[in-house]
């Protein structure tokens, strides 16, 4: 390429190869693929090539042999029309190419079809996909495939605050697969169509992938779906996800793959101050141990439960769940003290959501005194359901003047499960 007069081959201090040196064209008029490309190879020795902001048309793929290609943000625009630049960018070979950075540009797609690969990330390792834009330009329509990991060789990667949109059937935001295990997404936002049910966000057909904070709302499709190589011995972790498909999916798992482990989903509330009842059979909300459920969750749950109270068998704590909002049932079981001359406190009990109260559940106990407290255990599922309060009601079974108490240090946890 012949260079630009003027244009610095290399940014002063950063040592990147300038794509304006080598003639790229920021007015988009001229086609800037050779020289897009001779910076990149020119930085195939370890230097970045270097995109200012502008919009530059590319009329082939844009490969990748050494460090990679940075901008200045979402003005630094690659203009591609998928029907002749199937991928725009990728790996210069099928060999593993490590340490490569994409950051700081937009990727649009022109021809008014959605189609093509924006990126192919699958000869990728170690690689830092940040801060890039996938979209569409002026009358044009969104790519099919966002990033694409897809290979036995595609591992340690990570995508971090991206945005992602992609259009047209069975198109997939991002994909993880062909054994790419070992990859990490963080903060990006996919946005599939919100008519075309064929479309996914995230695609997850490998194992050790890590989904932190995925935001992927109102598709038609399915937000995030768990195929085969999702394997149970190495989850998918999905950490704070925000899913809001009233008309998709949020997760589905197909064909046997293992739900994802909800890394952020657990959490344990911890009753602060001893709660004591006298004098009252009526179940009521203890003020510490209940939580809002999230709309369409499942969730499962522990409660640890600190109490003592009169010896009489008549003053038993008397437990039940209240789930507002939910069309589902509750289901759990309570184990718990256990007297010679009572029923033995353990089972499963089915709680019908309609009833604020549930169905209540009785435990025999210790007598007065923290020194002879006892524990319960009631664990279980609730959900899925339109969300409200989720929360343990508790009172004396046959009301007496001498309290039952329900001690500081019980506590409820829950972990979402879908």
């Amino acid at each position: 390429m012949t260079a630009s007069p003027g244009v610095p081959a290399r940014v002063p201090g950063e040592g990147w190869q300038n794509a304006r040196h080598f003639g790229a064209d920021p007015s988009g008029a001229a086609d800037s693929t050779a020289a897009i490309q001779a910076a990149l190879s020119a930085g195939a020795g370890g230097t970045y090539a270097y995109l200012p902001k502008g919009r530059y048309v590319v009329s082939a793929p844009l490969t990748i042999s050494g460090p990679g290609l940075v901008g200045d943000g979402n003005g630094s625009q690659l203009l591609w029309d998928q029907a002749v630049v199937g991928t725009l960018v990728r790996a210069s070979s099928a060999a593993a190419h490590q340490y490569v950075s994409i950051r700081d540009v937009r990727l649009s797609q022109t021809n008014p079809t959605p189609g093509g690969t924006a990126i192919d990330a699958s000869a990728f390792q170690f690689s830092r996909i940040e801060r890039v834009l996938i979209d569409k330009a002026d009358s044009g329509a969104h790519p099919s495939i966002g990033v694409d990991y897809n290979n036995g060789i595609t591992h340690y990667n990570v995508l971090r605050d991206c945005v992602i949109n992609v259009d047209g059937r069975n198109a997939i935001g991002v994909r993880y697969s062909g054994g790419a295990n070992s990859n990490v997404l963080e903060n990006c936002r996919i946005l599939p169509s919100t008519t075309d049910a064929s479309q996914i966000g995230i695609y997850v057909n490998a194992y050790a992938i890590e989904l932190d904070h995925p935001d992927i709302e109102s598709v038609a499709g399915t937000a995030i779906v768990l195929d085969a190589g999702a394997t149970s011995n190495r989850p998918t972790q999905l950490i704070a996800p925000y899913l809001e498909n009233p008309n998709g999916t949020d997760i589905a798992v197909i064909n046997g793959g293992c739900p994802p482990a909800m890394g952020s989903g657990r959490f344990t509330l911890t009753k602060r101050a001893l709660t004591a009842r006298a004098s009252s059979a009526t179940v009521a909300q203890d003020p510490d141990l209940g939580f809002r459920m999230l709309p369409s969750r499942v969730y499962g749950f522990r409660f640890m439960l600190i109490y003592d109270g009169p010896g009489s068998a008549a003053a038993d704590l008397t437990m039940s769940l209240i789930a507002q909002g939910m069309p589902a049932l509750v289901q759990w079981t309570v184990t718990g003290l256990a007297l010679a001359s009572l029923t033995a406190p353990q089972g499963q009990m089915t709680a019908r959501i309609a009833q604020a109260a549930g169905t209540a559940v009785s435990v025999p106990t210790a007598g007065v005194g923290a020194r002879t407290a006892a524990v319960a255990f009631a664990e279980g599922l609730v959900g899925p359901g339109a969300g409200g309060t989720f929360a343990l009601q508790w009172a004396q079974r046959v009301a007496n003047p001498t309290p039952t108490t329900l001690y500081a240090g019980s506590t409820l946890t829950v972990e979402q499960v879908s």
